[in-house]
């Protein structure tokens, strides 16, 4: 964590990456007009996106870099990424790729039944360990952005996802992907209990 940055007791600190460089005109020969520089951040549970977009700002400032317009039309813009989404009946919209970080509790409904229905590949008697992914999901965008709670489970290791690294074992798969079914059956009895007692 770099000085005065915030580090979450369970989740350590927040991981920003440069993982993409788009230049229009694409030629070896012809210096671009437009750069486009994409940082892909792992925030922590609490951030916001004017928050962070001021930190990127301020950080290119230390670096010398001056963010806005100048007089003659050149400059660098910090700003959300945005995507533009069509639903199968038409509606289109777009969409701030702003996918905060969040923390659901071990001790909620839907995560003891997840844990006891999957139970462990060593221990098929005992509820799975509860703890959280330190790697960014769509679940951002599930629970981060519209409150669903939402837990993950998958084979692999943690440690290689999201990098060209990554890989999986065959018979840590077949045992996930066995899983699911009774995942999927401890989570909706768990939901059809929460539903009867409300």
């Amino acid at each position: 964590a770099r000085q005065g940055e915030r580090v979450h007791p369970l989740l350590g600190s927040a991981s920003l990456s440069p993982t993409q460089v788009d230049v229009i005109p694409q030629s070896r020969n012809v210096i671009p007009d437009r750069v486009t520089v994409t940082l892909d951040w792992r925030i922590l549970p609490g951030e916001d996106a004017a928050a962070l977009l001021e930190r990127v700002r301020l950080a290119l400032g230390e670096a010398g870099v001056e963010v806005g317009r100048g007089e003659d039309g050149r400059g660098v813009e910090v700003r959300m990424a945005v995507e533009r989404q069509r639903s199968w009946t038409g509606v289109t919209e777009d969409r701030e790729l702003f996918t905060p970080g969040f923390l659901m509790d071990p001790s909620h409904p839907l995560v003891v039944a997840a844990a006891a229905a999957v139970g462990r590949r060593n221990d098929p008697g005992r509820p799975a360990v509860v703890r959280p992914w330190r790697f960014a999901t769509d679940g951002g965008w599930s629970h981060g952005v519209h409150g669903i709670p939402t837990l993950g489970f998958a084979p692999g290791e943690e440690r290689h996802a999201h990098t060209n690294v990554e890989r999986l074992e065959l018979g840590e798969a077949r045992w996930g992907y066995e899983r699911y079914p009774l995942l999927i059956e401890g989570v909706q009895r768990a939901l059809m209990e929460e539903g009867a007692e409300a």
